[in-house]
Protein backbone atom coordinates (compact mmCIF):
# COMPACT_ATOMS: atom_id res chain seq x y z
CA UNK A 1 0.00 0.00 0.00
CA UNK A 2 1.01 3.30 -1.18
CA UNK A 3 2.11 5.83 1.60
CA UNK A 4 0.51 9.53 1.30
CA UNK A 5 2.58 11.97 0.97
CA UNK A 6 2.22 15.55 1.73
CA UNK A 7 1.98 18.00 -1.52
CA UNK A 8 5.52 19.54 -1.80
CA UNK A 9 4.10 23.10 -2.66
CA UNK A 10 2.28 23.24 1.30
CA UNK A 11 5.64 22.47 2.74
CA UNK A 12 7.58 25.10 1.25
CA UNK A 13 5.11 27.49 1.60
CA UNK A 14 3.63 27.22 4.65
CA UNK A 15 7.12 28.50 6.77
CA UNK A 16 6.77 31.66 4.03
CA UNK A 17 3.21 32.61 5.07
CA UNK A 18 4.06 32.75 8.69
CA UNK A 19 7.27 34.38 8.43
CA UNK A 20 5.27 37.07 5.93
CA UNK A 21 2.92 37.91 9.24
CA UNK A 22 5.09 38.03 11.79
CA UNK A 23 7.32 40.72 9.33
CA UNK A 24 4.13 42.58 9.02
CA UNK A 25 3.52 42.33 12.30
CA UNK A 26 6.96 43.80 13.42
CA UNK A 27 7.22 46.35 10.65
CA UNK A 28 3.48 47.87 12.30
CA UNK A 29 4.76 47.58 15.86
CA UNK A 30 8.25 48.94 15.05
CA UNK A 31 6.02 51.76 13.32
CA UNK A 32 4.02 52.69 16.29
CA UNK A 33 7.00 52.44 18.02
CA UNK A 34 8.44 55.51 16.03
CA UNK A 35 5.70 57.34 16.31
CA UNK A 36 5.28 57.25 20.01
CA UNK A 37 9.05 58.22 19.79
CA UNK A 38 9.06 60.83 17.48
CA UNK A 39 6.28 62.41 19.02
CA UNK A 40 8.16 63.12 22.23
CA UNK A 41 10.55 65.82 20.28
CA UNK A 42 9.19 69.35 20.27
CA UNK A 43 9.87 69.45 16.84
CA UNK A 44 7.85 67.02 15.87
CA UNK A 45 5.28 68.06 18.01
CA UNK A 46 5.37 71.76 17.17
CA UNK A 47 5.19 70.29 13.26
CA UNK A 48 2.19 68.62 14.25
CA UNK A 49 0.28 71.61 15.99
CA UNK A 50 0.98 73.65 12.93
CA UNK A 51 -0.84 70.68 10.51
CA UNK A 52 -3.35 70.74 12.70
CA UNK A 53 -3.88 74.70 13.79
CA UNK A 54 -4.14 74.85 9.79
CA UNK A 55 -6.30 72.57 9.02
CA UNK A 56 -9.05 73.36 11.62
CA UNK A 57 -7.84 77.18 10.67
CA UNK A 58 -8.99 76.56 6.99
CA UNK A 59 -12.01 74.23 7.66
CA UNK A 60 -13.75 77.32 10.07
CA UNK A 61 -12.48 80.18 8.12
CA UNK A 62 -10.40 81.50 11.55
CA UNK A 63 -7.29 81.80 12.63
CA UNK A 64 -6.12 79.49 14.88
CA UNK A 65 -2.97 80.03 17.53
CA UNK A 66 -1.32 77.66 20.45
CA UNK A 67 1.89 77.82 22.16
CA UNK A 68 1.99 74.52 22.47
CA UNK A 69 0.55 71.30 21.86
CA UNK A 70 1.99 67.92 22.91
CA UNK A 71 0.11 64.84 22.57
CA UNK A 72 1.88 61.10 23.29
CA UNK A 73 -0.48 58.54 22.11
CA UNK A 74 0.04 56.60 25.32
CA UNK A 75 -0.61 59.25 28.35
CA UNK A 76 -2.63 62.50 27.11
CA UNK A 77 -2.50 65.70 25.65
CA UNK A 78 -1.47 68.98 26.72
CA UNK A 79 -2.50 72.47 25.29
CA UNK A 80 -1.14 75.92 26.40
CA UNK A 81 -2.30 79.62 25.44
CA UNK A 82 -4.37 78.34 22.39
CA UNK A 83 -6.62 80.92 20.85
CA UNK A 84 -9.08 81.60 18.30
CA UNK A 85 -9.63 84.28 16.41
CA UNK A 86 -12.49 85.23 13.37
CA UNK A 87 -12.38 87.00 10.74
CA UNK A 88 -13.05 90.52 12.26
CA UNK A 89 -10.14 90.02 14.52
CA UNK A 90 -12.50 89.32 17.56
CA UNK A 91 -10.80 86.26 19.60
CA UNK A 92 -13.57 83.63 20.11
CA UNK A 93 -12.11 81.21 22.60
CA UNK A 94 -8.54 82.09 24.13
CA UNK A 95 -7.67 78.51 26.51
CA UNK A 96 -4.64 78.99 28.76
CA UNK A 97 -3.91 75.55 29.89
CA UNK A 98 -6.08 71.93 28.54
CA UNK A 99 -4.21 68.44 30.46
CA UNK A 100 -5.56 65.23 29.37
CA UNK A 101 -4.73 62.62 30.58
CA UNK A 102 -5.81 58.75 29.25
CA UNK A 103 -7.17 55.24 30.78
CA UNK A 104 -6.66 53.87 27.37
CA UNK A 105 -4.57 54.95 25.11
CA UNK A 106 -5.41 57.38 21.66
CA UNK A 107 -4.94 54.30 19.08
CA UNK A 108 -8.87 53.40 21.02
CA UNK A 109 -10.01 56.54 18.69
CA UNK A 110 -9.95 53.81 15.88
CA UNK A 111 -13.03 52.05 17.76
CA UNK A 112 -14.72 55.42 18.34
CA UNK A 113 -13.19 55.12 21.95
CA UNK A 114 -12.14 57.97 24.36
CA UNK A 115 -11.21 56.74 27.87
CA UNK A 116 -9.86 59.98 29.92
CA UNK A 117 -9.29 59.77 33.52
CA UNK A 118 -8.42 63.76 33.65
CA UNK A 119 -9.56 66.77 31.96
CA UNK A 120 -7.82 69.82 33.31
CA UNK A 121 -9.51 73.48 31.68
CA UNK A 122 -7.37 76.73 33.06
CA UNK A 123 -7.80 80.18 32.18
CA UNK A 124 -10.96 79.91 29.66
CA UNK A 125 -12.40 83.22 28.04
CA UNK A 126 -15.34 81.84 25.52
CA UNK A 127 -17.14 85.10 23.87
CA UNK A 128 -20.39 84.38 22.21
CA UNK A 129 -21.56 86.49 20.06
CA UNK A 130 -24.81 86.54 18.01
CA UNK A 131 -25.30 89.55 16.07
CA UNK A 132 -28.25 90.95 15.17
CA UNK A 133 -30.29 89.46 12.40
CA UNK A 134 -28.00 86.71 12.44
CA UNK A 135 -29.59 83.03 13.36
CA UNK A 136 -26.39 81.39 15.08
CA UNK A 137 -23.75 82.70 17.34
CA UNK A 138 -20.13 82.69 16.23
CA UNK A 139 -19.15 80.24 18.07
CA UNK A 140 -21.67 77.81 16.73
CA UNK A 141 -20.96 78.97 13.29
CA UNK A 142 -17.15 77.62 14.49
CA UNK A 143 -18.67 74.47 15.56
CA UNK A 144 -20.62 73.56 12.50
CA UNK A 145 -18.07 74.23 10.18
CA UNK A 146 -15.87 72.26 11.87
CA UNK A 147 -18.35 69.74 11.88
CA UNK A 148 -19.19 69.94 8.40
CA UNK A 149 -16.06 67.76 7.22
CA UNK A 150 -17.64 64.91 8.98
CA UNK A 151 -20.87 65.08 7.28
CA UNK A 152 -20.31 63.34 4.12
CA UNK A 153 -19.25 60.61 6.05
CA UNK A 154 -21.99 57.73 6.54
CA UNK A 155 -22.09 54.38 8.77
CA UNK A 156 -19.71 55.97 11.41
CA UNK A 157 -20.85 55.01 15.02
CA UNK A 158 -21.09 57.84 17.70
CA UNK A 159 -17.88 58.10 20.13
CA UNK A 160 -17.59 56.49 23.32
CA UNK A 161 -16.49 59.31 25.72
CA UNK A 162 -15.82 58.17 29.30
CA UNK A 163 -14.31 60.78 31.57
CA UNK A 164 -13.54 60.19 35.42
CA UNK A 165 -12.28 63.95 36.53
CA UNK A 166 -12.64 67.21 35.42
CA UNK A 167 -10.90 70.08 36.98
CA UNK A 168 -12.00 73.89 36.43
CA UNK A 169 -9.76 77.14 36.76
CA UNK A 170 -10.55 80.62 35.87
CA UNK A 171 -13.49 79.88 33.73
CA UNK A 172 -15.26 83.39 32.30
CA UNK A 173 -17.82 82.92 29.41
CA UNK A 174 -19.99 85.78 27.79
CA UNK A 175 -23.00 85.13 25.80
CA UNK A 176 -24.59 88.31 24.01
CA UNK A 177 -27.26 88.15 22.42
CA UNK A 178 -28.05 91.18 20.32
CA UNK A 179 -31.60 89.36 18.91
CA UNK A 180 -32.74 89.17 22.60
CA UNK A 181 -30.84 92.68 23.31
CA UNK A 182 -29.45 90.91 26.31
CA UNK A 183 -26.31 89.05 27.57
CA UNK A 184 -25.04 86.20 30.07
CA UNK A 185 -21.59 86.57 31.84
CA UNK A 186 -20.71 83.41 33.80
CA UNK A 187 -17.28 83.12 35.52
CA UNK A 188 -15.94 80.54 37.70
CA UNK A 189 -12.94 80.78 40.14
CA UNK A 190 -12.65 77.05 40.47
CA UNK A 191 -14.45 74.15 40.49
CA UNK A 192 -14.36 69.96 40.73
CA UNK A 193 -16.84 67.51 38.71
CA UNK A 194 -16.65 63.84 39.68
CA UNK A 195 -17.93 61.47 37.66
CA UNK A 196 -19.52 57.89 37.62
CA UNK A 197 -21.17 57.26 34.24
CA UNK A 198 -21.44 59.46 30.48
CA UNK A 199 -23.31 57.57 27.83
CA UNK A 200 -23.34 60.43 24.98
CA UNK A 201 -25.36 58.75 22.71
CA UNK A 202 -28.19 57.66 24.89
CA UNK A 203 -28.05 61.11 26.46
CA UNK A 204 -27.38 59.61 30.10
CA UNK A 205 -25.00 61.03 32.60
CA UNK A 206 -24.42 60.15 36.18
CA UNK A 207 -21.85 62.80 38.72
CA UNK A 208 -20.60 61.66 42.03
CA UNK A 209 -20.57 64.62 42.64
CA UNK A 210 -19.84 68.58 41.80
CA UNK A 211 -17.88 71.40 43.66
CA UNK A 212 -17.80 74.86 42.52
CA UNK A 213 -15.85 77.73 44.24
CA UNK A 214 -17.39 81.51 43.52
CA UNK A 215 -19.05 80.50 40.91
CA UNK A 216 -20.84 84.47 39.15
CA UNK A 217 -23.38 84.11 36.94
CA UNK A 218 -25.25 87.50 35.80
CA UNK A 219 -27.83 87.99 33.11
CA UNK A 220 -28.45 92.07 31.79
CA UNK A 221 -31.11 93.18 29.38
CA UNK A 222 -29.85 96.29 27.91
CA UNK A 223 -32.05 96.47 24.73
CA UNK A 224 -35.30 95.39 23.73
CA UNK A 225 -35.77 92.55 21.84
CA UNK A 226 -35.86 92.11 18.29
CA UNK A 227 -36.66 89.24 15.99
CA UNK A 228 -37.09 88.42 12.72
CA UNK A 229 -39.81 85.97 11.31
CA UNK A 230 -36.93 83.54 9.72
CA UNK A 231 -34.45 83.48 13.16
CA UNK A 232 -38.10 82.77 15.01
CA UNK A 233 -38.98 79.92 12.31
CA UNK A 234 -35.18 78.83 12.29
CA UNK A 235 -35.45 78.29 16.15
CA UNK A 236 -38.97 76.88 16.26
CA UNK A 237 -37.27 73.97 13.56
CA UNK A 238 -34.49 73.31 15.95
CA UNK A 239 -36.13 72.71 19.28
CA UNK A 240 -38.33 70.24 17.16
CA UNK A 241 -35.50 68.33 15.91
CA UNK A 242 -33.68 68.32 19.03
CA UNK A 243 -37.10 66.97 20.95
CA UNK A 244 -37.42 64.27 18.08
CA UNK A 245 -34.09 63.31 17.44
CA UNK A 246 -32.60 63.43 20.83
CA UNK A 247 -33.09 60.56 23.64
CA UNK A 248 -34.60 62.83 26.46
CA UNK A 249 -32.16 63.40 29.01
CA UNK A 250 -31.10 61.29 32.09
CA UNK A 251 -29.10 63.24 34.36
CA UNK A 252 -28.14 62.27 38.18
CA UNK A 253 -26.07 64.32 40.60
CA UNK A 254 -25.29 63.05 43.71
CA UNK A 255 -23.82 65.94 45.96
CA UNK A 256 -23.87 69.47 44.67
CA UNK A 257 -22.05 72.29 46.38
CA UNK A 258 -21.59 75.67 45.79
CA UNK A 259 -19.26 78.46 47.74
CA UNK A 260 -19.40 82.29 47.53
CA UNK A 261 -21.39 82.06 44.61
CA UNK A 262 -23.16 85.41 42.94
CA UNK A 263 -26.77 85.20 40.65
CA UNK A 264 -27.55 88.43 39.65
CA UNK A 265 -30.77 89.89 37.28
CA UNK A 266 -30.44 93.11 35.28
CA UNK A 267 -32.81 94.81 33.37
CA UNK A 268 -31.13 98.45 32.25
CA UNK A 269 -34.86 99.05 30.57
CA UNK A 270 -36.23 99.64 33.64
CA UNK A 271 -35.20 102.31 36.21
CA UNK A 272 -34.92 101.00 40.00
CA UNK A 273 -37.23 102.77 42.61
CA UNK A 274 -35.04 104.71 45.17
CA UNK A 275 -37.98 105.23 47.12
CA UNK A 276 -37.81 101.34 47.80
CA UNK A 277 -33.93 100.65 48.65
CA UNK A 278 -34.83 97.94 51.39
CA UNK A 279 -36.85 96.20 49.28
CA UNK A 280 -36.39 93.19 46.98
CA UNK A 281 -36.46 94.68 43.26
CA UNK A 282 -37.31 91.22 40.71
CA UNK A 283 -36.45 93.13 37.66
CA UNK A 284 -32.74 94.11 39.13
CA UNK A 285 -31.34 92.00 42.18
CA UNK A 286 -28.41 90.12 42.94
CA UNK A 287 -27.45 87.46 45.95
CA UNK A 288 -23.97 87.41 46.81
CA UNK A 289 -22.49 85.04 49.38
CA UNK A 290 -24.28 82.72 48.15
CA UNK A 291 -23.85 78.51 49.46
CA UNK A 292 -26.13 75.85 48.62
CA UNK A 293 -25.86 72.27 49.22
CA UNK A 294 -27.98 70.02 47.11
CA UNK A 295 -28.18 66.06 47.00
CA UNK A 296 -29.97 63.07 45.28
CA UNK A 297 -30.55 65.53 42.09
CA UNK A 298 -32.44 63.38 39.30
CA UNK A 299 -33.70 65.03 36.16
CA UNK A 300 -35.77 62.63 33.88
CA UNK A 301 -38.76 62.78 31.43
CA UNK A 302 -38.33 66.94 31.82
CA UNK A 303 -39.23 66.60 35.66
CA UNK A 304 -36.38 67.18 38.43
CA UNK A 305 -36.64 66.20 42.02
CA UNK A 306 -33.51 67.24 44.52
CA UNK A 307 -33.37 67.68 47.90
CA UNK A 308 -31.79 71.05 49.41
CA UNK A 309 -29.78 70.93 52.23
CA UNK A 310 -28.83 74.03 52.90
CA UNK A 311 -28.87 77.98 51.13
CA UNK A 312 -27.75 81.18 52.49
CA UNK A 313 -26.98 84.23 50.75
CA UNK A 314 -27.21 88.51 51.16
CA UNK A 315 -29.37 90.10 48.61
CA UNK A 316 -28.29 93.40 47.24
CA UNK A 317 -30.13 95.43 49.68
CA UNK A 318 -27.77 93.66 52.75
CA UNK A 319 -30.73 91.27 53.88
CA UNK A 320 -29.66 88.37 54.68
CA UNK A 321 -31.25 84.86 54.27
CA UNK A 322 -29.85 82.41 57.02
CA UNK A 323 -31.02 79.39 55.79
CA UNK A 324 -32.84 77.48 53.52
CA UNK A 325 -33.75 73.65 53.63
CA UNK A 326 -36.31 71.27 51.86
CA UNK A 327 -36.86 67.66 51.65
CA UNK A 328 -37.62 67.22 48.57
CA UNK A 329 -38.04 69.71 45.73
CA UNK A 330 -39.77 69.26 42.56
CA UNK A 331 -39.64 70.80 38.91
CA UNK A 332 -40.91 71.14 35.91
CA UNK A 333 -41.27 73.24 32.99
CA UNK A 334 -44.31 74.74 34.80
CA UNK A 335 -43.79 74.20 38.28
CA UNK A 336 -41.60 74.13 41.60
CA UNK A 337 -42.43 72.51 44.62
CA UNK A 338 -40.77 72.23 47.92
CA UNK A 339 -41.68 69.71 50.45
CA UNK A 340 -40.71 69.52 54.42
CA UNK A 341 -39.72 73.46 53.40
CA UNK A 342 -37.30 75.09 56.47
CA UNK A 343 -37.02 78.87 55.75
CA UNK A 344 -35.17 80.80 58.19
CA UNK A 345 -34.29 84.25 57.77
CA UNK A 346 -33.44 85.22 61.60
CA UNK A 347 -36.42 86.57 62.86
CA UNK A 348 -38.88 84.76 60.33
CA UNK A 349 -39.10 81.14 60.22
CA UNK A 350 -41.86 79.15 57.78
CA UNK A 351 -42.04 75.65 57.42
CA UNK A 352 -43.98 73.48 55.56
CA UNK A 353 -44.82 73.80 51.61
CA UNK A 354 -44.80 75.70 48.70
CA UNK A 355 -45.42 75.81 44.97
CA UNK A 356 -45.12 78.47 42.25
CA UNK A 357 -46.91 77.89 39.37
CA UNK A 358 -46.00 79.57 35.75
CA UNK A 359 -46.43 79.56 31.92
CA UNK A 360 -42.70 78.47 31.42
CA UNK A 361 -39.19 80.19 32.82
CA UNK A 362 -39.36 83.16 30.94
CA UNK A 363 -42.14 83.91 33.81
CA UNK A 364 -39.81 85.05 36.19
CA UNK A 365 -38.29 88.03 34.31
CA UNK A 366 -41.80 89.39 35.81
CA UNK A 367 -41.79 87.57 38.76
CA UNK A 368 -44.69 89.96 40.47
CA UNK A 369 -47.65 89.30 37.60
CA UNK A 370 -46.33 86.19 36.40
CA UNK A 371 -45.78 83.61 39.05
CA UNK A 372 -48.66 82.08 40.92
CA UNK A 373 -47.63 81.41 44.78
CA UNK A 374 -48.95 78.66 46.55
CA UNK A 375 -48.23 78.31 50.33
CA UNK A 376 -49.04 75.95 53.00
CA UNK A 377 -47.93 77.12 56.10
CA UNK A 378 -47.69 75.52 59.85
CA UNK A 379 -47.17 77.34 62.94
CA UNK A 380 -44.66 79.34 61.00
CA UNK A 381 -43.08 83.25 62.47
CA UNK A 382 -43.14 85.97 59.83
CA UNK A 383 -41.25 89.23 60.94
CA UNK A 384 -43.29 92.30 59.07
CA UNK A 385 -40.74 93.94 58.02
CA UNK A 386 -38.91 90.71 56.27
CA UNK A 387 -42.54 89.86 54.12
CA UNK A 388 -42.43 94.11 53.24
CA UNK A 389 -39.04 93.71 52.15
CA UNK A 390 -40.42 90.49 49.60
CA UNK A 391 -44.00 92.40 48.80
CA UNK A 392 -43.63 95.60 47.11
CA UNK A 393 -45.79 98.26 48.74
CA UNK A 394 -46.93 96.58 51.34
CA UNK A 395 -44.96 98.70 53.83
CA UNK A 396 -47.99 101.43 52.64
CA UNK A 397 -50.70 99.46 54.39
CA UNK A 398 -51.39 101.30 57.65
CA UNK A 399 -51.78 97.78 60.07
CA UNK A 400 -48.26 97.06 58.59
CA UNK A 401 -46.77 100.39 58.69
CA UNK A 402 -47.37 101.01 62.01
CA UNK A 403 -46.40 97.23 63.41
CA UNK A 404 -42.86 96.96 60.62
CA UNK A 405 -40.75 95.30 63.78
CA UNK A 406 -43.68 92.99 64.87
CA UNK A 407 -43.44 89.19 64.71
CA UNK A 408 -46.89 87.53 63.41
CA UNK A 409 -47.84 83.84 64.28
CA UNK A 410 -49.27 82.50 60.57
CA UNK A 411 -50.77 79.38 59.62
CA UNK A 412 -53.05 78.03 56.87
CA UNK A 413 -52.87 78.49 52.80
CA UNK A 414 -51.93 81.33 50.99
CA UNK A 415 -52.52 81.56 46.95
CA UNK A 416 -52.05 84.09 44.01
CA UNK A 417 -49.38 86.96 42.97
CA UNK A 418 -47.76 89.04 44.93
CA UNK A 419 -49.18 91.81 44.49
CA UNK A 420 -52.39 89.90 44.58
CA UNK A 421 -52.23 87.19 47.42
CA UNK A 422 -55.50 85.42 49.09
CA UNK A 423 -56.08 82.81 51.88
CA UNK A 424 -57.37 79.87 53.06
CA UNK A 425 -58.37 78.29 56.58
CA UNK A 426 -55.74 80.77 57.76
CA UNK A 427 -54.62 82.02 61.08
CA UNK A 428 -52.77 85.11 61.80
CA UNK A 429 -51.79 86.39 65.24
CA UNK A 430 -49.97 90.04 66.01
CA UNK A 431 -49.36 89.50 69.71
CA UNK A 432 -52.80 90.94 71.29
CA UNK A 433 -53.31 93.65 68.82
CA UNK A 434 -55.37 91.59 65.83
CA UNK A 435 -55.97 87.50 65.70
CA UNK A 436 -57.88 87.00 62.65
CA UNK A 437 -58.84 83.58 61.09
CA UNK A 438 -60.89 82.40 58.17
CA UNK A 439 -60.33 83.62 54.41
CA UNK A 440 -59.20 86.48 52.70
CA UNK A 441 -58.82 88.35 49.29
CA UNK A 442 -56.44 91.55 48.63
Amino acid sequence: MEEKKTPQFWNTERPSVIKWFRRVFSMIVVLLLVIILLLQFSQVQTWLGQKVTAYISKATNTHINAQRIKINPLDGIILQQVDIIDDQKDTILHLGALNISLRKNLFFLFKNQLDLSYIGIKDVKLHILTELGEKQSNFSQFLERLSSSDKNKTGTNPLLLDVKEIDLSKIDILNDDKNKGKYQQIKLKSGHIDINYLDLACNEYDISYILLDSPYFQSVTYDYACYSEDTNNSDETNNSSLATDKNPLVFLLKDLSIKNGFFGIQNKLVMSDTDLKDQLDYKNFFFRDLNLIVTNTVLRDGQLTSKIEGINAEDNTGYQIRNIKSDTVFVTNETIQLNGLIVDMGKTKITDRFRMNFADFTAFSDFSNEVILNAELKSSKVHLRDLAHFVKGLEKVPVIKKNMDEIIDISGRYYGKINNLGGRDVAIKLGDKMNLKGTFNT
